[in-house]
């Protein structure tokens, strides 16, 4: 059973944690939503989804601002530091709120080459909530601003992810590009602006049964 009062007290500590990390997190639980429901997914998966994309760097709750705020580039040390959090979320939300998201949170940064951590894990071994993570994280952070580039438009991101939508989706890359081409993501990182301060209206269209 979730715990929406622990998700509300977690998804705080991550806004005050970082503004940033935590308005890109909105966005990619939005999009997460989107991809599910496209692709054909029941509801209760469509809600882990959602809770997973609004969760899913909360392990960076537990790294210390010098790193996790740096604006300098991170030394292999530091990097390895930032590389815990997926782990480190997924206990955090299995312990606290539901076991059933620690699995997109703990595999959202594998890859389908090996490249990827926190295990190095290959496409077909990678849930397919953890694909979906995967990328509406990408195409969260590919449209937002950042210090050393402006924010890619939709279709631009689309392109620059879609090797990693055709390995991961296969078949049903289709509907996943469809979904991401379907969103507004300049009114969509307006609206998670606005959003933010009101987290239990995050939290409100979630059945909580998951």
């Amino acid at each position: 059973m979730c715990c929406p009062s622990n998700a509300a007290l977690i998804l705080s500590l991550l806004k005050e944690k970082s503004s940033g990390v935590f308005g890109h997190s909105i966005v990619t639980g939005i999009i997460a939503r989107e991809i599910a429901v496209d692709i054909g997914l029941c509801d209760d998966e469509v809600n882990i989804l959602y809770l997973a994309g609004l969760l899913h760097d909360i392990g960076k709750i537990f790294i210390e601002d010098s790193i996790l705020l740096s604006r300098e580039n991170l030394t292999f040390k530091q990097f390895n530091i930032i590389k815990q959090h997926p782990e480190r979320g997924a206990r955090t939300v299995e312990r606290f709120i539901s076991e059933k998201l620690a699995p997109p949170i703990l595999y959202h940064h594998e890859l389908p080459n090996g490249k990827g951590y926190p295990y190095g894990l290959r496409n077909d071994e990678i849930p397919l909530s953890a694909k979906i993570i995967s990328t509406a994280d990408k195409f969260s952070a590919l449209t937002m601003e950042r210090p050393y580039r402006s924010a890619l438009v939709t279709d631009m991101a689309v392109l620059v992810i879609d090797d990693h939508i055709k390995t991961f989706f296969d078949g049903k890359s289709r509907f996943v590009r469809s979904s991401l081409k379907s969103l507004n993501m300049r009114d969509l990182h307006i609206l998670s602006a606005q959003i933010s301060n009101d987290i239990d209206s995050l939290l409100a269209s979630l059945k909580y049964s998951i």
